[in-house]
């Protein structure tokens, strides 16, 4: 049984042509007390996920139309979080490197994969799970950013960089209670109740924006 935590049991997408195959590979999720959707095509698949629940994807590598490892590369573009398991009945060195530099959890040979399907079907949904904590951490981060008024914005900036009310004060040129009226503000919108707390944000914030522009999604957190 997959120990993850959430409210709805964990799906588990398996695409194949091989109606064998696919059958076979259900059969295994449904005996691990998961769900199970099944999916004869990459595009049939992209053509009716949602990112809702947590969730891992077990392909074929060949398919017909778009490949497995094709079906990842766009899966990672577009920023959706959903761990991937390839299975290949054809294994080849270059394809396994491929899978793994697209971002697959594993690369199986499906002679070999019953006993080893479990075991990656449970490690990828716990990290999916994290992942889902992660993008749904960094959403909330960027909601409370675009709330920020330009001057509470500014004292963000300067307060994380350690500087005293009167120091910003003097850098934005007004009145020290106004500083303290803009710094209260923010300090309401983070929800924050000390400077560690004020810093905390700031940091978290930092880290957020400097994975964004490794995604093709801007709304993504892989």
């Amino acid at each position: 049984m997959v120990d993850v935590r959430m409210d709805r049991t964990p799906v588990v997408h398996v695409i194949d042509d091989d109606p064998l195959v696919l059958r076979s590979t259900i059969s295994i999720v449904k005996s691990m007390r998961l769900l199970g959707i099944e999916h004869v095509s990459a595009e049939a698949f992209l053509g009716t996920y949602k990112e809702d629940v947590v969730s891992c994807l077990v392909t074929d590598q060949r398919l017909p139309g778009m490949s497995g490892v094709e079906l990842l590369r766009i899966l990672r573009r577009s920023g959706f979080v959903i761990p991937t398991i390839i299975l290949t009945g054809f294994p080849e060195t270059s394809l396994a490197v491929d899978a793994m530099k697209a971002g697959a959890v594993t690369f199986l040979e499906k002679s070999n994969a019953s006993h080893r399907i479990c075991d990656a079907i449970s490690e990828s949904l716990q990290r999916c799970a994290r992942l889902l904590d992660q993008k749904t951490e960094a959403q909330r981060l960027r909601r409370i950013k675009n709330s920020l008024t330009n001057d509470e914005t500014q004292v963000l900036q300067l307060a994380s960089q350690g500087k005293l009310n009167k120091e910003i004060a003097f850098e934005c040129g007004v009145q020290l209670r106004t500083i303290e009226v803009w710094r209260s503000h923010l300090m309401s919108k983070i929800g924050a109740t000390s400077f560690s707390d004020l810093m905390r944000y700031a940091i978290s914030l930092e880290e957020v924006e400097k994975i964004e522009p490794l995604n093709g999604n801007p709304n993504s957190d892989w």
